[in-house]
């Protein structure tokens, strides 16, 4: 169950969010390049920064439900995949607290503990709204042009046949 491993954001909830969601076809993960994730989360309530995502994953695998599924997070921006477009309306985001580049030092793996609970929440999730895992998607695949940063680590790193989930999610190309 979501809740055994995922807690409502309560006091951490965002404001950025708008009306009840169209349906869910799609799961975008994406990392925020902000580290703790208190920051992340003060940066998510920032009445300024009109963004959120409807979880937060932390790198000791700490979920936090920041929006409802039934409501629409702002965590897609411009963003079109296959027909669809406006991706906010049809998709439940999740964001991973991750910075890859320290001081030019090479790209670090995400934290097993966090990929874990990626994994237990996307078979969670896939599973509800039943989706194929082809509806897992990096948030540059739907960035139209403006991102260029979750797809190849994600891809890379925690979504690879040597990797021994017992759930493929693979980041598909259109």
């Amino acid at each position: 169950m979501l809740q055994d491993f995922c807690c409502k954001g309560g006091a951490f909830a965002s404001p950025h969010h708008g009306p009840k969601r169209l349906q869910t076809l799609y799961l975008v993960v994406r990392y925020t390049q902000i580290t703790p994730l208190n920051k992340v989360l003060s940066h998510f309530q920032h009445p300024n920064n009109k963004v959120s995502c409807h979880y937060i994953i932390d790198a000791d695998g700490t979920c936090v439900e920041m929006i409802p599924h039934a409501l629409t997070a702002w965590h897609a921006g411009k963003s079109a995949w296959r027909e669809h477009t406006h991706l906010n309306q049809t998709s439940i985001g999740i964001e991973l607290v991750y910075t890859p580049y320290h001081r030019g030092a090479p790209f670090q793996p995400f934290p097993a503990a966090q990929m874990a609970t990626l994994i237990q929440l996307l078979k969670h999730l896939c599973q509800q709204y039943n989706l194929p895992p082809t509806a897992i998607i990096g948030h540059s695949d739907i960035a139209v042009g403006r991102k260029k940063r979750s797809r190849p680590q994600l891809s890379l790193v925690c979504f690879t046949p040597k990797r021994p989930w017992a759930f493929k999610c693979p980041l598909h190309p259109r």
